[in-house]
C-alpha cells in the first residue's frame, strides 16, 4: 500500500512544480491546494496540461548549439558521461607561492 502513496505523492510534485513554473513561481494557492488534494488520475491530468503548457511556452533547446534534440533530463546536473574529461577545482591551499 506504501507504493501507490509514493506515486500519488510523486505525481502531485510533479504537477505542482509544473504548475509553479507555469505560473512564474505566483501561484493561486487554492489551485495548489486542488492539485495537493487530487487523485492520481487528476494529478497526472495536471501534470499534462501544466506540462504541455510549459513546454509550449518554454520548449526545449541547447543554448550551445540551438539543438531540439535535448530533454529535460540534459540539462539536469549529473555525473559525466564515461570518457567525459572533467574540470576539478583545485583548492586554494593546495597552490604554493615561489620566493623571490
Amino acid at each position: 500500500m506504501e507504493e501507490p502513496k509514493k506515486l500519488l505523492t510523486a505525481e502531485r510534485e510533479k504537477a505542482v512544480s509544473a504548475y509553479r513554473v507555469f505560473t512564474k513561481n505566483q501561484p493561486d494557492s487554492v489551485i495548489e491546494a486542488l492539485i495537493q488534494g487530487a487523485n492520481l488520475e487528476q494529478a497526472k491530468a495536471f501534470s499534462k496540461q501544466y506540462g504541455a503548457s510549459l513546454e509550449n511556452s518554454h520548449p526545449l533547446k541547447c543554448e550551445d548549439c540551438g539543438s531540439k534534440k535535448v530533454s529535460r533530463a540534459s540539462g539536469s546536473l549529473s555525473e559525466p558521461q564515461s570518457g567525459a574529461k572533467t574540470f576539478q577545482k583545485k583548492s586554494p591551499d593546495s597552490f604554493k607561492l615561489s620566493k623571490k
